[in-house]
């Protein structure tokens, strides 16, 4: 879809409270009368908002040219970005959130520890090859990712400081999207 502030490429929900991005906006809104939703804060990022995760009282952001932010959507009207971390050069389109990690993946897949949302830390990293990631699930230990031009990849997370590969698919045609579930992954292509 597209808002006023450009595309929106995520939106993530939980209990009452709906993160949708909006070109380089992240859209905060209270949902507690779905027949009236507010807007209670826009926070404008560096980039284009291309994925979106919340966990707690936190939104994380992969925000394309601008890395990876952290948002503090614990009082939706006072939202703030609350920590960033660069990665020059590189495309992030995609994060998932899980215990204390965040799986950032664009070009590459960073992991990061969240375990102080306000101080981010790169734990590890592995190089997503062809043209990058363009969306991604976890499944246990396991990282799945839609390669777009090379298939789909399977990345073993189970040490945030080593991940490595675990499988891949070739398929037919770009991989966009995947889904994973316990004993299989499914594609969208």
């Amino acid at each position: 879809g597209r808002w006023g502030e450009g595309p929106s490429w995520a939106v993530e929900v939980s209990g009452d409270i709906v993160c949708c991005g909006g070109g380089a906006n992240v859209i905060v809104a209270d949902i507690s009368d779905p027949a009236r939703p507010l807007i209670r804060k826009r926070v404008l990022t560096k980039s284009t908002v291309r994925g979106l995760a919340i966990q707690g009282n936190y939104c994380y952001v992969a925000n394309d040219l601008g890395g990876f932010m952290v948002i503090d959507i614990g009082t939706p009207s006072e939202a703030k970005i609350v920590a960033e971390m660069p990665f020059a050069g590189e495309d992030q389109w995609d994060v998932k959130v899980a215990g204390n990690y965040a799986y950032l993946a664009g070009d590459m897949l960073h992991i990061i520890d969240i375990s102080d949302p306000s101080n981010p830390q790169k734990t590890g990293s592995f190089d997503i090859p062809g043209t990058g990631c363009i969306d991604g699930d976890l499944e246990g230990n396991l990282y799945y990712y839609a390669g777009v031009s090379k298939g789909m990849g399977i990345i073993n997370v189970s040490d945030p400081a080593a991940p490595v590969a675990a499988g891949s698919y070739d398929g037919q045609g770009w991989i966009m999207g995947v889904e994973a579930q316990p004993q299989r992954c499914l594609i969208f292509s």
